[in-house]
């Protein structure tokens, strides 16, 4: 109780410095809902209350925002209507399902986690500020949950137990998802091994490889695969885009630090499967299973509801066969590959909306690249915030669906947004030079996040 109301009330505390710490407080949810829920059976009879507190988190974010003067609503970015009309068409899907009972009582399960995590969540930030205290906010809570799950938790197999004592008529809820907090372990661990830190945030770079490990562990720990080679596709890809390979002396730095990286990496997976319980499932790790439960859980699942689109003729084949439609087919449950199922439930239309957002967050992460190449800390945050929407991604081609899986499309928004920062920030500086002002350091400070050029810049100046 202590350390969770502790944790829960420094970082409300911390959001009157910086109110965008709320949504590193919601990047935690579920890692934190779950250790709670493994050491007291109150939290296990009040189950929404994490997820109460933490969105509740992210509404005051804003409204500090908005008596900061900032508007929490603009800049209103073509991901996020893209967002928006891809949440929007599922809804009325429903209306042409071939099940609109299950349509409809699926939308209603998850609308209220789409709603925070894709549509919310980046109306709390705006800024590269917003973005340093959301990664640093992660980094402090989600490193000492990450932690606590793996020392303090009780694990069975790649589950953690809840602490059911006392409570009666649970029927096999009494166990977490391990698929979350292996989510967690990752993002942590993609933080932590590329954001580049100054001053005194220094300190995390000497703890860096520790997190790194710890986040890994929690992954091998839960035997949550498509997480761990998510962590360590995302963390490649973006190396060269937080680390510069200026000279040979940078190159061999970065490359010894590849190394040791790789080395933590092999340790931990080690030490994990060698302190592992008897009845944890190790052999998921074998190449061969892995292969095999990729094709049958996955490949095979797919092919049913793709099947069944087929049958369903030229109309079903453009506007779907429904939202969760694949709960009403042979399957009874989602396909597991976002992509597929969004093909399947909202045809053609609903898979073009689909692919602008990794379209989008390309283009913005290309765009951006230009204008923090130069600034090392700039550059590291960059890389993180792309390499954890990198990450979802990965992850949503073995897990998850569209509803499921909005944690992916609001870092695509925080991406279009951050991206517009940037994009203003550079304008507002390119109209200074060419006025023939000079850029004094109080120019520098001047908040442009909010700055509206064709109004403001004379009074500025």
């Amino acid at each position: 109780m202590v350390i969770y109301f502790g944790l829960i009330g420094i970082v409300a505390l911390a959001m009157f410095y910086r109110p965008s710490i709320a949504v590193g407080a919601l990047l935690c949810t579920y890692g934190l809902e779950q250790w709670s829920q493994s050491q007291s059976p109150f939290f296990f009879s009040h189950q929404i209350l994490t997820n109460v507190v933490t969105a509740s988190l992210v509404c005051f974010a804003i409204v500090l925002r908005t008596l900061k003067g900032k508007s929490p609503v603009f800049p209103i970015t073509r991901e996020y209507v893209a967002t928006f009309a891809i949440y929007l068409l599922a809804f009325m899907s429903i209306a042409w399902s071939i099940d609109r009972h299950e349509s409809w009582e699926r939308f209603g399960e998850y609308f209220k986690t789409g709603f925070i995590f894709a549509l919310l969540m980046p109306l709390a930030l705006s800024d590269k500020e917003d973005l340093r205290a959301t990664l640093y906010c992660v980094l402090t809570l989600g490193t000492p949950i990450c932690m606590l799950l793996l020392f303090t938790a009780h694990w069975n197999g790649r589950m953690i137990m809840f602490d059911v004592e006392g409570i009666s008529h649970v029927k096999g809820l009494e166990r977490g998802n391990p698929l979350a907090i292996a989510t967690l372990g990752g993002e942590v661990a993609l933080i932590a091994w590329l954001m580049n830190f100054t001053g005194k945030a220094r300190i995390w770079q000497v703890m860096r490889f520790a997190i790194v490990g710890i986040g890994f562990a929690v992954s091998v720990k839960a035997s949550s695969r498509g997480q761990a080679f998510g962590f360590i596709i995302a963390a490649m890809v973006f190396l060269p885009y937080s680390r510069r390979f200026q000279s040979v002396g940078n190159f061999l730095a970065v490359a010894a630090g590849a190394l040791i990286g790789a080395g933590v990496l092999v340790f931990v997976f080690d030490w994990v499967l060698s302190t592992a319980s008897a009845n944890a499932p190790t052999s998921r790790w074998d190449p061969h299973e892995f292969i095999r439960d990729f094709k049958e859980s996955r490949i095979d699942v797919s092919m049913v509801l793709i099947r069944r689109w087929l049958d369903g003729g030229p109309l079903r084949w453009v506007f779907g066969l429904g939202s969760s439609a694949s709960f009403a087919t042979d399957l009874k449950f989602y396909c597991h590959v976002v992509f597929v199922e969004v093909f399947c439930e909202l045809g053609v239309m609903g898979w073009i909306l689909l692919w602008l957002t990794p379209i989008y967050a390309y283009q913005n992460m290309k765009e951006l690249w230009y204008y923090v190449k130069d600034d090392p800390e700039d550059r590291g945050m960059v890389a993180s915030l792309g390499a954890i929407f990198l990450f979802e991604v990965i992850i949503s081609f073995k897990q998850g669906s569209l509803l499921g899986s909005a944690t992916c499309f609001g870092l695509a928004c925080v991406i279009g947004r951050i991206a517009h920062y940037y994009r203003t920030q550079a304008a507002y500086y390119t109209q200074l030079d060419a006025g023939g002002y000079a850029l004094s350091d109080e120019d520098m400070e001047y908040p442009l996040d909010d700055v509206d050029e064709q109004q403001s810049l004379p009074a500025r100046v």
